[in-house]
């Protein structure tokens, strides 16, 4: 159930009043004691106002008040209330001293949150950021130590971004400069949402995390039958509607096949529905993807993962790529707080290769706990494990909740649901069977184990469907509401140009460590060469017409060889890492750049190697448009071998495992030409 409530602020004071406490659809506000509200302002009429709940929503009505009550900045008799709307009793002209400011939140139930409040005068500069120094102090790594600054000037007031690592955020759009602010504008920054009413800040950084509501959720993806010429559309959400409040552990159950993931990745903003709305906190979720994709942290079920790097290098580099705002030192105290949360101190200079799989799903996670996520999706986090690991993971999720996180994760396992706060019962095509608590789970299906529940779902889903229905009350349907546009993020250039120095370091590290894999990538260079040498007259080569037109078309196909197999596995064999890290908010300019600045690096190593054992094995002709034939063969390889590196990373990209890269490469067809001419 959502929380309604509304947070008063007069003179020095600041009070937070929960509407659906009175247990009534009317609650009145005065100065009078009578009423449910009482301010004791002189300039709140003895009855001033009224609040009534109509619709699932609460709607004010002025009571013929002298000074009446502006929403938003203009007064109103009647006003239906959305989240974050500002109420006041004041002149519109010229603003009083004893003038009340109201906030109107919808969130989760036992949300708890407080408000704070930062008085504004003309003459001052309000810095806001990690740093104890600044005037609004917010403590969140993805914030920079001096992150923004509020201010005025020739009559408005402005909010300018210190060019900080993850952008401040006026009304759910990024600033690039400094920009005019006005009354009710929002302004998000890291964790924290601030609102200017007109003489003060209002701020809130939810210390107990964020609260989930989705309602109606509905989504279908086309499928082929067993005919590719026909289509149809198959329904993998029904209907969908719960209220997940922060600092909870949820677990999604179901069949498979009953849309535990697609619900997982609708309420994590991956995946936008066809039809409902998320709202975070009260916020349109999809609308401000932008502003909460910093606080949240998605683990998908592989582990995607490089397995070639110990603990603390992975961690290292994950959380430089997320944009976290700290300093190195402050970067591996929390690397290290992080690895003692999942419980692997001890294991920091660890291969990943050399972890159990419990220890690499721990692993996984703490890749998420680095910047401090306030919204944790997992989707099958113990597939795989043993009993006793799961449990373990089980109760590291329990512990996470408990630190102002709200967790949700699908899974298939029952042993451990108890540890629950909250259980989703999916069926199949993605209907609601129940939602509740673990024990109300048991009762509602009259079972002693969670086991026996996906029996009773698979043999007659319309009759549990249909009894969660009747026996909760549920959010109002939305026929015809479309999701909200998923906004497209772009990284900006300091942004991208810091990720790909990351991105080149760790690319580099990974390519020194498989030292196999080294070794072909530059044995099979002079070996080439020597080969090459072999069946050709030394120093008669270059003087033959024929043979000459064979000695460079051999050099061709193996430069276009060299390039092809330097690239053509590199992004198909690590999708699922590049996925989990493009969502984290990895530029793919910067991946792909990475990619083609070492793999430069080692063409042109490459090609030194083969003309320098080409040139002692053959004699090079002397006549040359350069000046040296070395040099021409040095340009003309490398160039060659990093166009070639370049397509079979295109080709790379295309396909979903290593081996359907090396088939469309047609590298066996190439191969078999090229040992057909040294042949």
């Amino acid at each position: 159930m959502q929380r309604h409530t509304i947070t008063i602020y007069y003179k020095n004071s600041i009070d937070t009043v929960d509407l659906g406490t009175f247990n009534k659809n009317t609650v009145t506000m005065g100065r009078d004691p009578s009423n449910d509200i009482v301010i004791d302002s002189p300039i709140i009429s003895s009855h001033h106002a009224l609040f009534q709940f109509v619709d699932d929503s609460w709607v004010l009505y002025d009571n013929n008040s002298k000074n009446g009550i502006m929403v938003n900045g203009k007064k109103e008799k009647m006003q239906r209330l959305n989240n974050n709307d500002i109420l006041q009793i004041d002149n519109e002209k010229r603003p009083l001293k004893a003038a009340v400011v109201i906030i109107y939140t919808v969130g989760a139930e036992n949300a708890g949150e407080k408000w704070w409040e930062y008085a504004v005068h003309s003459n001052d500069f309000i810095y806001i950021g990690r740093d104890e120094q600044n005037s609004i102090v917010l403590n969140h790594n993805t914030i920079s130590k001096k992150h923004a600054v509020f201010f005025h000037s020739d009559g408005k007031y402005y909010i300018e971004d210190l060019k900080s690592t993850n952008g401040t955020y006026l009304n759910g759009t990024r600033i690039t400069s400094m920009q005019p602010v006005k009354m009710n504008d929002v302004i998000y920054i890291g964790d924290t949402k601030i609102i200017f009413n007109g003489k003060s800040l209002l701020y809130n950084y939810y210390s107990k995390g964020f609260g989930i509501d989705a309602v109606s959720l509905r989504r279908t993806v086309t499928v082929r039958n067993s005919s590719v010429f026909r289509k149809k559309k198959k329904t993998i959400l029904s209907d969908v509607s719960v209220s997940i409040n922060p600092g909870e552990l949820v677990a999604i159950i179901g069949t498979s096949g009953a849309g535990k993931t697609t619900l997982l990745k609708c309420l994590s903003g991956l995946t936008k529905p066809d039809c409902g709305t998320v709202m975070v906190n009260g916020d349109d979720f999809f609308k401000n993807y932008d502003v909460y994709m910093n606080i949240l942290g998605y683990v998908p079920q592989e582990d995607a993962v490089y397995d070639n790097l110990t603990v603390e290098e992975l961690l290292y580099y994950s959380i430089n790529l997320r944009k976290s705002a700290l300093s190195k030192t402050e970067i591996m105290n929390q690397i290290r707080q992080t690895i003692k949360d999942v419980e692997l101190t001890g294991m920091e200079h660890t291969l990943i290769k050399n972890l159990s799989g419990g220890q690499k799903k721990r692993i996984s996670i703490a890749m998420e706990l680095l910047t401090e996520p306030k919204l944790l999706f997992l989707d099958e986090p113990t597939t795989g494990l043993d009993p006793q690991t799961e449990f373990n993971i089980a109760m590291l999720l329990k512990k996470l909740s408990h630190d102002q996180k709200t967790v949700i994760f699908t899974t298939h396992s029952t042993s451990y649901l108890d540890v629950c706060d909250k259980i989703i019962v999916m069926g199949q095509e993605g209907r609601l069977c129940y939602f509740g608590t673990p024990k109300g789970t048991l009762d509602f299906f009259e079972v002693k184990d969670y086991a026996h529940i996906y029996n009773l779902i698979h043999k007659n889903i319309e009759y549990w469907e249909d009894k969660y229905k009747k026996a909760h009350i549920r959010h109002k349907p939305l026929e015809n509401n479309k999701a909200s546009r998923h906004p497209r993020h772009f990284a900006s250039i300091g942004t991208m140009s810091f990720q790909t120095i990351v991105l080149i370091l760790r690319y580099l590290k990974l390519n020194l460590r498989d030292k196999m894999r080294l070794a072909f990538l530059f044995m099979q260079v002079p070996l080439i060469a020597f080969l090459l040498g072999l069946i050709t007259e030394g120093s008669k080569a270059f003087k033959i017409r024929e043979e000459a037109s064979q000695i460079i078309l051999i050099v061709a196909c193996a430069a276009v060889w060299v390039g092809f197999l330097n690239s053509v596995q590199e992004i198909s064999k690590e999708r699922g890492i590049y996925n989990r890290e493009r969502n984290a908010g990895l530029s793919s300019i910067a991946y792909i750049f990475s990619k083609i600045f070492v793999l430069g690096l080692f063409s042109l190593i490459q090609s030194f190697i083969f003309v320098e054992v080409l040139s002692w094995v053959i004699e090079l002709p002397k006549p040359s448009l350069l000046g040296s034939v070395k040099m021409e063969l040095y340009a003309t390889i490398f160039l060659t071998t990093l166009v070639s590196s370049v397509l079979g990373l295109c080709i790379s990209s295309l396909v979903k495992n290593n081996d359907r890269a090396l088939g469309i490469t047609g590298s066996a067809d190439l191969s078999d030409s090229f040992f057909r001419h040294l042949v």
